[in-house]
């Protein structure tokens, strides 16, 4: 047993997975599987399908859920927080099960290149789930003190981890401010230079040349331009629309939660309003394996939107 496994199973975490297997999933990763469309689509097609009535419920019984991914076996996995779980929801089969049970909760997922990445909020750290035997912390310090309590991650092509750090429940802050980071696969921290009230949720560009944050306390989403080497540029305002989870389709469109405002909302690469559904409050949401379906979490568990 080495001494990552070590550490995690002294501090009680249980894990009850299967392998994981190679692929290029995850929030975004349905982007290069879903081809390239001839014409991309008008805000009317966007908004055609993105509407209340069109929902389908998938998975209940859970008291919160957020940070959905997509496996490379056709696997939704979500994370159900305030019950230490992380679920498993077959999309070939329709059917959810137990993907992890611990005493620390998991917040958000992201799967890339065969590696299943996630943030552990309360014990201040990103980690990699390699193994049932094999639970790695990745990044849990920035100039030697501790995050605050890592909330939302992104993976990129590139192998870079770019996440955030604000502050929910917590006292006194470690970092002294509410940022955002990224990492290089060599595990060199850096903080991200932009300033936020608090950020929360974070995707980026299949292509790897652009990150958005969504700052859910100024209620605005900026977006960064990352250069050859992962680093990105100036903050840029996007949209006024901000919130808690974030995903892209294969067109650019970038689909936000507003739990404040109980709605799922969609603008446009320059940061036009779409579309919305009010009156339907969530956390998080990714795209299925062809960029056609829609994955929402919000309590009590799953739902599913198809658009294309």
């Amino acid at each position: 047993m080495n001494r990552c496994a070590h550490a995690l199973i002294s501090a009680g975490i249980v894990l009850l997975l299967p392998s994981i297997t190679s692929g290029e999933n995850g929030r975004t990763g349905e982007q290069k599987n879903g081809g390239t469309a001839a014409q991309p689509p008008t805000h009317a097609d966007v908004a055609k399908n993105f509407k209340k009535e069109n929902l389908k419920t998938l998975v209940e019984g859970h008291e919160f859920t957020e940070g959905p991914t997509l496996d490379a076996d056709g696997n939704l996995l979500f994370t159900s927080p305030r019950q230490n779980s992380i679920v498993r929801y077959s999309l070939e089969n329709q059917s959810d099960s137990l993907f992890y049970q611990g005493e620390h909760p998991v917040s958000a997922l992201f799967f890339r290149d065969g590696k299943l990445f996630a943030t552990q909020g309360d014990l201040d750290r990103i980690i990699e789930i390699r193994s049932p035997d094999d639970f790695v912390p990745v990044a849990e310090t920035y100039e030697g003190k501790p995050f605050n309590k890592p909330n939302d991650l992104w993976v990129s092509p590139s192998g870079h981890i770019y996440f955030t750090d604000p502050n929910y429940g917590r006292g006194p802050l470690p970092q002294g401010g509410e940022f955002a980071y990224w990492f290089t696969p060599e595990g060199k921290v850096h903080r991200i230079d932009a300033t936020f009230n608090r950020p929360n949720g974070i995707v980026g560009s299949e292509d790897g040349k652009t990150l958005f944050i969504t700052d859910a306390g100024d209620s605005k989403t900026y977006k960064f331009t990352l250069d050859e080497n992962g680093t990105p540029g100036p903050q840029t305002l996007l949209t006024d629309v901000g919130g808690d989870g974030m995903t892209l389709d294969k067109h650019g469109n970038l689909y936000v939660t507003v739990p404040k405002q109980k709605a799922l909302v969609v603008v446009d690469p320059d940061g036009n309003e779409i579309s919305r559904i009010s009156d339907f409050g969530c956390t998080n949401a990714t795209f299925g394996p062809e960029g056609k379906i829609l994955y929402i979490t919000r309590t009590p568990g799953l739902w599913s939107l198809k658009l294309y």
